[in-house]
């Protein structure tokens, strides 16, 4: 420990950022990949048991991407009452955008089990709107940088390869 620094409370792992961000995003990939699947496997319109294997993963990634969620909105609330931080409408998009449509997705879920009624069919449709929204908007939000960081990692690998090929020889 050094003198000069300050001391910081230890956080419990899970409200730790890696952990909370780590949340958000396996939620998310959860809830995809379980999408994804229903769509592929499952015929359109036939009826599943609770205990369907891409219902059961997808609400688990629900309630996991909600958590980090609520955490995430939280400390942005908490930060922005802080005189040097600001915070702007780009900081809250997102989150709640995010936040919105896992909702209504784990609302939509309970109510495919009991009688269909007309605010079934309008939370279902909310949430298809909410879900096309959180789409159309991935270049212009954070979920961005679901592409960008990846890409910029592979053109960072392919700029350099040559200088290490070079290295290599040279060794």
């Amino acid at each position: 420990c050094n003198a000069d620094e300050p001391t910081r409370p230890t956080q419990a792992w899970y409200v730790r950022p890696w952990a909370v961000h780590l949340s958000v995003m396996g939620g998310f990939c959860a809830m995809l990949l379980a999408t994804a699947l229903d769509y592929l496997l499952k015929p359109i319109g036939s009826a599943v048991p609770l205990w369907y294997l891409m219902r059961v993963l997808g609400a688990v990634g629900g309630v996991i991407c909600l958590y980090g969620l609520a955490i995430m909105l939280f400390r942005t609330e908490a930060a922005s009452e802080a005189h040097w931080r600001k915070r702007t409408f780009a900081d809250w998009f997102f989150p709640v955008l995010l936040a919105a449509t896992v909702l209504t997705g784990l609302l939509t879920e309970i109510l495919g089990y009991l009688p269909m009624t007309a605010a079934g069919h309008a939370l279902f449709l909310s949430h298809v709107l909410l879900a096309m929204d959180l789409i159309a908007m991935l270049p212009l939000t954070r979920f961005a940088h679901v592409l960008y960081r990846p890409l910029a990692l592979a053109l960072f690998a392919w700029r350099h390869a040559p200088e290490r090929q070079a290295a290599a020889v040279e060794a």
